[in-house]
């Protein structure tokens, strides 16, 4: 864990390094310009991961001060007897402000659409039986869902040297969650085999997020 921080702390200190070398001069332009693109991972040093690949975003601009964003979340899961597979796509855009020569606020909307899938398979040696489940886990929960949303958001950039730049975001959103059916399948070496379903449901739900999924990550980038 303290390597995992220090290696955080240790990328920081290098951006804040390049920054403080960067020259003086008001005619260096550090945030992007129409037809730039940014890509961004996360930075979360109290997680396991610090630095996760697995949730990224690309931005286009399209003019100084509008960009077209796409996020992408990808998650798998892979602990017998349990499966699950996620994949989250995020296609939004940002309102930029003045704000000073490095820092550039913004606002912005995004969608959300979220597909979770999951299932088991339990082998019981000692009662020659196999136990699959294709929907949930093999004790019934994380069940497969389907989510769409929208996000209202609010963020900020703050570039600490020429096209690289770390950054924060908050957000608000609604979100309709189509939980799936699943079904249990018993089947016993050599006899009988028994099933037994579980319908789906769907809900409506109002959610919050901070960074990403309210912790404490912060957006680390670069201009291209």
């Amino acid at each position: 864990m303290k390597k995992r921080i220090m290696l955080v702390v240790s990328i920081l200190t290098l951006t804040v390094s390049s920054a403080k070398a960067q020259t003086n001069n008001e005619e260096t332009v550090f945030k992007p310009v129409a037809g730039q693109k940014t890509f961004e991972l996360f930075v979360n040093p109290l997680s396991a991961t610090p630095i996760s690949f697995n949730n990224v975003r690309l931005r286009k601009f399209i003019t100084e001060n509008k960009a077209y964003r796409l996020g992408v979340n990808l998650g798998l899961t892979s602990e017998s007897p349990n499966f699950n597979f996620n994949l989250a796509l995020m296609p939004g855009i940002e309102k930029h402000f003045n704000g000073t020569k490095r820092l550039s606020p913004y606002i912005g909307g995004e969608f959300l659409f979220l597909g979770s899938f999951s299932s088991s398979s339990l082998k019981d040696v000692a009662k020659k039986t196999t136990t699959s489940t294709s929907g949930s886990f093999a004790d019934g929960t994380n069940r497969s869902n389907l989510t769409v949303g929208l996000n209202a958001l609010i963020g900020t950039d703050f570039y600490v040297s020429k096209n690289l730049y770390l950054g924060i975001e908050a957000g608000y959103g609604l979100y309709v969650i189509s939980t799936l059916g699943n079904t249990t399948t018993l089947a016993v070496d050599g006899g009988t085999t028994t099933s037994s379903t579980a319908d789906g449901s769907t809900a409506l739900r109002l959610g919050t997020n901070l960074g990403t999924n309210v912790n404490g990550a912060i957006r680390f980038g670069f201009v291209f």
